[in-house]
């Protein structure tokens, strides 16, 4: 009997925020994949107090613990292995252009390994900002949308975070829905119309020494290994985000006060 092929999940340092892609990893675990959840916070001192950890516990998925993803060098050489030790096919992660200044860190050591690794798709999703560029959906059905806010109660102890995470994530799946879902397939299917929460990702691949994104698709077991074909996304990906050029500028440049 042949395994299960393995997603990798990199989670944000700050915790619950794996509940912005939730859906995507219950999504491929229905589709036969085994998720297996990585920290790059250097959280393995207090793993049970990580809701990130508890949540994997109660989904059963793994979870392991990395360097700190603010030593690059070796949070790349780290992840890039757990890649080739999972024969993994897809990694999730957010993106360059998040608008958190330590997600596009992470984001930075994400691509360096997904340029590392042939055919390793990246799926990004949004964290601080909603994406510019989306290029897959995945509906997510009332009864998956229980699902995550169970998982989410059992993974986070505190009762006001725990209700503060499920308003964001079913507003987040929401407007996922009516916003995004146009984006992406024109004219709306009727049977996408009647689920009223999804997700929206960037699904990215590194080849010939190009950026690619993947064209606009739904998610569904036919399409989940399809090859990624579509427009060139290197300025996206190589560029530095504003968020991370104003840092820059703030520590290189003069400072002082000025007015006009």
């Amino acid at each position: 009997m042949n395994s299960p092929p393995i997603a990798l999940h990199v989670s944000p340092a700050a915790p619950n925020r794996i509940s912005h892609s939730l859906g995507g990893i219950l999504a491929l675990r229905a589709l036969g994949f085994h998720i297996v959840t990585l920290s790059g916070d250097g959280a393995a001192a207090s793993p049970m107090q990580d809701s990130t950890v508890a949540l994997a516990r109660f989904a059963h998925f793994d979870h392991e613990f990395g360097p700190d993803s603010s030593d690059a060098g070796a949070y790349v050489d780290w992840l890039q292995s757990r890649v080739f030790h999972h024969k993994s096919p897809i990694l999730l992660s957010p993106g360059p252009h998040d608008g958190d200044i330590n997600n596009e860190r992470l984001a930075e050591c994400v691509a360096k390994v997904v340029r590392a690794v042939d055919g390793l798709r990246w799926w990004i999703y949004p964290v601080g900002i909603d994406l510019s560029l989306p290029s897959l959906y995945i509906p997510i059905s009332d009864r998956r949308m229980g699902e995550m806010i169970d998982l989410l109660e059992r993974g986070i102890s505190e009762r006001e975070t725990f209700s503060d995470a499920v308003v964001k994530m079913r507003a987040r799946a929401a407007l996922a829905r009516i916003d995004g879902l146009s984006r992406i397939v024109k004219p709306v299917p009727s049977g996408l119309r009647d689920n009223h929460f999804g997700e929206l990702y960037s699904q990215v691949a590194f080849a010939d020494g190009q950026w690619i994104q993947g064209r606009p698709r739904v998610l569904n077991r036919q399409n989940v290994s399809s090859p990624i074909s579509g427009p060139l996304l290197n300025f996206y990906i190589e560029r530095m985000s504003d968020l991370r050029s104003l840092r820059w500028e703030s520590e290189h440049l003069p400072r002082g006060n000025r007015s006009v």
